[in-house]
């Protein structure tokens, strides 16, 4: 290929990246701006954020609500705290770190991967990372796990081999971002730790300086054992370990422990790119194939390092592994292997190559179509927000309302009525109420809505349809007896 035809390559691949980054940007600002309700692990968190000294949030257990327990870095906590404080609880408020770490960590994560993998997988890398659904919806959740991904960017890029920047000078980075990152992600562990092996074997290459230089990291070191000691070991409870225990591996049967990794693994790559991600595995596997060929072990070790360290923790029960909002810090790694597999495909397999290639960027385009949705129809987590406005409205004195289900309980911390007299909360929705007349308020995940319909069929009652509301995300109901 010819200079000129090589570089109108380049512009192309730049001015899709532009083109794909800004579509990124639009959708997480449009799940921003449609300003859902608070789902129940954002409505537990914050509860507690009413309640606690900030000196004392990030060293004591937060408290169990039944809808999720909860755990959270140290200046992820103060900051949102006090954006509450500041701004009277306003929802758009306690979102906005989360959507700067978001829209921050796209036209971060291009222009690495254009640095690092080249123009070509980084047309690749950049449309999945803008697609990606966890990554637009917890862009604007009052969660850390947007700035888990932008904190795993801004340790990972540094140890990459950038030509522009000499090897003590990303060392340094490393370090340092790490450093006071473990106390804003308690997931910067797993990315630092790849890091470090990287950047131990290529002290290798520099004799006694290079090795010398490695002192640095005792900064991180010493960070995370005072994160650890301090507030992580804290924060964690039996409630919160229950709460992921699907994911742990059961050594009552170690059989089944090569099934588990599989299995987390799959799930890994479904949650990362809804709504069938498993096709990635393709890319993926060719990716890491491609770098060894090309010499860059160093490479591999560095994004994939955190995967494998995460399933380490997770057969140790220290963290989980899987398919879920506490993994989503490895997407830029896992995003890059795809993508360097995706654009080597014809190179590795000629004829079937290209087929699988096609097969690829015909999904990406399905990733594209569920993200255009989803610009249009935002992501709902349950809307007990407007649930309970209505009721408001409509409840009058001395009627009884029940909650049912477990994300309307998780959630009335947050959002309760002006009058909490004869205020049931109940898990269960399969269980009956004994009530003659009363409200029932359901707040869930739509697409669960299974988990919670049990509750609308309650033996000798019927819905008043006249005073009841259905909503996205939500039913009030007015129960009376039947005829």
């Amino acid at each position: 290929m010819d200079a000129a035809a090589e570089g109108g390559g380049r512009r192309v691949c730049f001015l899709l990246i532009v083109a794909l980054v800004l579509a990124g940007e639009v959708c997480r600002l449009g799940q921003y701006l449609s300003n859902q309700a608070m789902a129940s692990a954002e409505t537990t968190l914050l509860d507690n954020l009413r309640h606690r000294a900030a000196l004392t949030l990030p060293f004591v257990r937060l408290d169990d609500y039944p809808g999720a327990p909860e755990a959270a870095p140290a200046i992820f906590l103060w900051e949102t705290q006090w954006m509450a404080r500041q701004f009277h609880d306003a929802e758009w408020a306690v979102r906005l770190l989360p959507l700067i770490c978001a829209v921050a960590a796209l036209p971060l994560f291009a222009w690495m991967a254009w640095e690092v993998v080249g123009p070509a997988a980084a047309v690749w890398a950049v449309a999945m990372f803008a697609l990606s659904d966890p990554l637009i919806y917890y862009g604007s959740s009052a969660k850390q796990y947007s700035g888990d991904v932008l904190t795993a960017l801004l340790i990972l890029w540094p140890a990459c081999s950038v030509e522009t920047r000499t090897w003590g000078r990303r060392l340094a980075c490393t370090c340092a971002v790490g450093a006071v990152g473990l106390w804003f992600s308690y997931t910067a562990v797993f990315p630092l730790a790849a890091a470090a092996v990287v950047f131990a074997l290529g002290a290798r290459g520099q004799g006694w300086r290079g090795a010398r230089r490695l002192w640095v990291f005792v900064f991180p070191g010493v960070s995370f054992l005072a994160v650890y000691f301090f507030s992580m070991r804290v924060q964690r409870t039996n409630s919160l370990d229950m709460q992921w225990i699907d994911l742990i591996p059961n050594y009552a049967r170690p059989l089944s422990i090569p099934g588990w990794a599989v299995a987390r693994t799959w799930e890994l790559f479904q949650f990362l790119f809804y709504p069938a991600g498993q096709v990635m595995i393709v890319g993926f596997v060719a990716g890491v194939w491609q770098l060894l060929r090309k010499q860059r072990g160093r490479f591999v070790l560095l994004m994939a390092g955190p995967v494998a360290l995460d399933m380490i923790a997770g057969l140790a029960r220290a963290y989980i592994y899987g398919g879920s909002r506490v993994t989503i810090f490895l997407a830029p790694g896992v995003i890059l292997l795809i993508a360097v597999g995706a654009a080597a495909l014809p190179e590795l397999l000629r004829g079937w190559g290209r087929i699988l290639q096609a097969g690829l960027l015909a999904y990406v385009l399905v990733m594209a179509a569920c993200a255009g949705y989803l610009a249009i129809v935002p992501r709902n987590e349950g809307n007990l927000r407007d649930a309970l406005r209505f009721l408001d409205a409509h409840r009058q004195t001395g009627e009884q309302v029940w909650l049912v289900g477990r994300d309307s309980t998780g959630m009335w911390g947050w959002y309760r009525t002006r009058d909490v007299s004869n205020v049931h909360l109940q898990d269960d929705a399969r269980v009956p109420i004994t009530a003659q007349r009363f409200w029932m308020v359901l707040a869930y995940n739509p697409r669960k809505f299974h988990k919670v319909e049990p509750a609308l069929t309650q033996p000798g009652r019927h819905v008043v349809e006249s005073r009841s509301l259905h909503i996205d995300g939500a039913d009030v109901v007015w129960f009376e007896p039947s005829p």
